[in-house]
């Protein structure tokens, strides 16, 4: 029996990847692949796991063979696989359409298969790696009769009014401030489902549900709840950038879009690979950022604005006129299957490649490699003796750390600046928010923060500390 990994940084991968880890005769384990104490996305999902008797490991225990995996299916490239076992086959199963120039970025060479919905992604991503259309994993006929939002209101099919769905993104893209300024005037004629998307939940931190939560017309699910599960509750689907827009297209829901970016934005993604340095490194001024992402390109055949009083016009036309949308030639470009059936598919191909015996590719020597894996492994022999020190308790820092343990070198200490984190453990680690290195003898840093090595190196060289004899980053 084979052993199959799948690698979650929040719930609702954990969402995604349900129905085709059930589809599974092989050992399945989800794969905590966050760091602990950053924010509460470890402690969130681990909840969630015992909660539901789900079977699960994290990180650690792939980095120090713990288990033994064969494949792991990740949502997108993670920078720990670089110090995973090669031989574990790595698998990208597609999580969503938009924001293309991060959906379709160099990262996907790092996988040894990417499991696509349809044309449109596997055209985009065939140069990268062998790629298999299966559809989507999470469209399904049936869906819950009953169900409860985070406040535990219970949501049915109610035909008093129409009910409208909004399915934000996040971060700078994300409109949910701009649609809390209507909610309360929409609940007046509709009933109003709000979809979070999971960095909302995790991330947002600034937004006020206060006021809206005691609105018995307002129901609020986070990422426990499948955004499929909502679609047969809802008349007509508001989003912005998100790639929920196209899983409503799937369903042949009603959709209009709100714009919150400047007209000059043709490719979303250049703001998520500007934000999401931690998974890949990238040369921003190198990348073709004119051609347009598929959020970009549906507002020229979907009604969209970014006038609140004009959303609520748009509404109303929508659902008097009896909408009929037509996404049927869209829909054949983005989907080569419309049916239930991707899990399977899903686990023919993985297995397929779980029995390949091609050997795994050297993914240090790509450009998108954000860890100098050879530079640490230059490195290991001669530090064995030194007093370890990580500057970073964060992803990068604490995947360091197992790996190091791997290989038989003990840390005495990791140094981050976040003062949240300050006096900490990482496993039986101190983490500290300074260090005087100039009293401190035989020592070595390895610094872990991707965002911050010149002005750590320069810190270090103010200290008296000297580039490779006695710190290095790890980074490319």
């Amino acid at each position: 029996m084979k052993t199959i990994g799948f690698a979650c940084t929040t719930i609702f991968h954990y969402i995604h990847f349900r129905r085709i880890a059930e589809k599974m005769d092989e050992k399945v384990f989800f794969i905590i692949f966050t760091p602990k104490l950053v924010r509460d996305r470890y402690d969130r999902l681990e909840s969630f796991f015992i909660s539901y008797n789900i079977p699960y490991c994290d990180f650690k225990d792939v980095i120090e063979e713990n288990i033994n995996f064969d494949a792991i299916v990740s949502p997108y490239y993670l920078p720990s696989f670089q110090f995973i076992n090669p031989n574990i086959k790595k698998v990208r199963m597609l999580y969503g359409y938009a924001k293309d120039l991060w959906n379709y970025a160099e990262w996907n060479k790092g996988f040894d298969l990417i499991l696509t919905y349809g044309p449109y992604s596997e055209d985009r991503l065939n140069k990268m790696a062998k790629t298999v259309n299966v559809g989507h994993p999470r469209f399904k006929y049936d869906y819950p009769v009953v169900l409860k939002d985070i406040n535990g209101e219970t949501l049915t099919l109610k035909k008093d009014k129409p009910i409208i769905l909004f399915c934000p993104t996040w971060g700078s893209m994300s409109s949910v401030q701009q649609f809390l300024n209507i909610v309360e005037e929409l609940t007046e004629d509709y009933y109003v489902v709000i979809k979070l998307h999971h960095g909302n939940v995790l991330s947002d931190k600034i937004i006020n549900w206060d006021r809206i939560t005691l609105n018995n017309h307002i129901f609020i699910f986070d990422e426990h709840t499948d955004l499929f599960d909502l679609f047969p509750y809802s008349d007509v689907v508001i989003s912005d950038y998100s790639g929920a827009i196209f899983d409503a297209m799937i369903v042949e829901k009603p959709i209009i879009l709100l714009d919150i970016l400047d007209s000059n934005i043709d490719n979303t993604g250049i703001l998520n690979l500007k934000h999401m340095q931690n998974v890949a490194k990238y040369d921003i001024e190198t990348i073709n950022t004119e051609e347009q992402s598929l959020d970009m390109y549906v507002r020229d055949l979907l009604p969209h604005t970014r006038d609140l009083k004009k959303m609520k016009e748009l509404i109303g036309n929508i659902l008097c006129e009896d909408f009929n949308p037509n996404y049927l030639e869209l829909n054949k470009k983005l989907y080569s299957y419309i049916d239930d059936l991707a899990p399977e598919r899903a686990v023919c191909e993985i297995m397929r490649v779980v029995k390949d015996q091609k050997k795994d590719r050297k993914i240090e020597s790509y450009s998108f490699s954000l860890i100098n894996i050879q530079k640490l492994k230059k490195f290991i022999e001669k530090i064995k003796d030194k007093k370890i020190v990580i500057w970073g308790a964060g992803e990068i820092g604490q995947v360091l750390y197992y790996w190091l343990k791997r290989n038989g070198i003990r840390v005495s200490f990791f140094i981050d600046k976040d003062k949240n984190k300050n006096g900490l453990m990482v496993e039986d680690i101190k983490i500290v928010d300074d260090m005087d290195f100039q009293k401190e003898q035989n020592i070595f840093v390895l610094i872990a923060v991707s965002s911050a090595v010149e002005k750590i190196e320069h810190e270090l060289l103010v200290q008296g500390l000297t580039n490779e004899k006695d710190y290095i980053s790890i980074f490319n």
